[in-house]
């Protein structure tokens, strides 16, 4: 190898090194405004809000609504997303280790005339489904197993109504459910 080759790989372990700890400075400081954000709410009175809302490890993309307040308007009332047929949720990995997911929320019967069956994927593999109760209520917690994450910092979950149809020229909102809670953490060993 020559100097300047030498040099180069140098420079370059550096900067990947330096790379690597503003990556573990930045989710520190995540972490952090998590914990101040999660600390605001709990004062308040508005925990629910947060469940639903994207943070550092859980980044709704695409499928919902905004967050909704009922009664509305009142911010400390009961906090809830629409959801359409699929809804594209991202979630942070902890390589190698299992990860609790769930979610909570009720289908709209009287809009649908029917009770179609709620599916989790991760990643395009089943995880999950439920049928829901006549009156539309589902809670689905799962293990989503650390094989299924590995190695992979980020994974897709895809909540997926069945039988979710309207008539192409007059499609409805994204009003087909309601999502009241999304949890997602380690679990337990």
């Amino acid at each position: 190898m020559n100097r300047r080759t030498t040099i180069a790989a140098v420079a370059t372990l550096l900067l990947l090194s330096a790379a690597c700890k503003v990556s573990d400075q930045g989710r520190a400081e995540e972490r952090a405004r998590a914990e101040l954000a999660w600390s605001i709410a709990r004062d308040s009175g508005n925990v629910e809000a947060l469940g639903i809302s994207s943070r550092p490890d859980v980044r709704f993309e695409w499928g919902t609504g905004p967050i909704e307040y009922e009664p509305q308007g009142k911010w400390r009332a009961h906090a809830f997303r629409w959801i359409g047929q699929r809804m594209l949720v991202r979630l942070r990995t902890i390589d190698g280790h299992p990860m609790t997911l769930g979610i909570a929320g009720w289908v709209d019967v009287p809009q649908l005339r029917m009770v179609p069956t709620v599916t989790l994927y991760i990643d395009g593999q089943l995880l999950a489904r439920q049928l829901p109760t006549e009156e539309g209520q589902f809670t689905i917690e799962t293990t989503v197993r650390a094989e299924m994450t590995r190695g992979r910092p980020w994974v897709d979950l895809m909540v997926e109504l069945s039988s979710v149809a309207y008539h192409w020229l007059d499609p409805p909102e994204l009003k087909a459910a309601v999502l009241t809670a999304l949890w997602w953490r380690p679990e337990q060993l």
